[in-house]
């Protein structure tokens, strides 16, 4: 089993219904304890989950997009704006073009062989599109006059209206 296959399995349906059953006294040393620690995690649940997680068989791609999507993902404390008066999809590309991109100073975009990591969002993209977005999490910017192709620049049109890339080189 993998991690995907056990994500997809324990939801966090699953996880309240094993509280639930722990809860409800499924031996009495259970119910004695949520009667007078109700915070407790209960034993026979940590039991449970530490099963099943035996069972998780750790790859090189889960060890490698862990690692991605958790280094890149931003503190709690860290909001993104929203453009005020965002542009549309045409009108971003040639504003892009135009002036060039650089990321938000709280975006975090990081990569390994085969994928991007942006704000703990790990992104598959075809080998021709992964030069441009490697210049940007190194560099920060995209220069003026960029060529973006439209896949390209429909996903960084959605970073744009994310708040975590903003239009221009440098900081206005």
């Amino acid at each position: 089993m993998n991690v995907d296959q056990v994500t997809q399995n324990v939801t966090d349906r699953d996880m309240h219904l094993l509280y639930a059953r722990s809860v409800a006294g499924r031996d009495n040393q259970t119910e004695i304890d949520a009667r007078f620690h109700p915070a407790a995690i209960p034993p026979g649940m940590a039991r449970r989950v530490e099963r099943l997680l035996r069972s998780v068989r750790f790859g090189r791609a889960d060890v490698r997009r862990f690692l991605g999507e958790y280094l890149s993902a931003p503190k709690p404390q860290i909001v993104f704006s929203p453009p005020r008066a965002p542009l549309g999809g045409r009108p971003f590309k040639t504003a892009a073009h135009a002036c060039g991109l650089r990321l938000d100073p709280r975006t975090l975009l990081l990569f390994d062989g085969e994928r991007m990591y942006v704000n703990g969002e790990a992104v598959t993209l075809p080998l021709p599109l992964r030069a441009p977005l490697r210049a940007l999490a190194d560099c920060r910017t995209l220069s003026s006059g960029a060529k973006l192709p439209g896949a390209l620049c429909s996903l960084l049109h959605r970073w744009y209206l994310h708040g975590w890339l903003l239009i221009g080189e440098r900081h206005a």
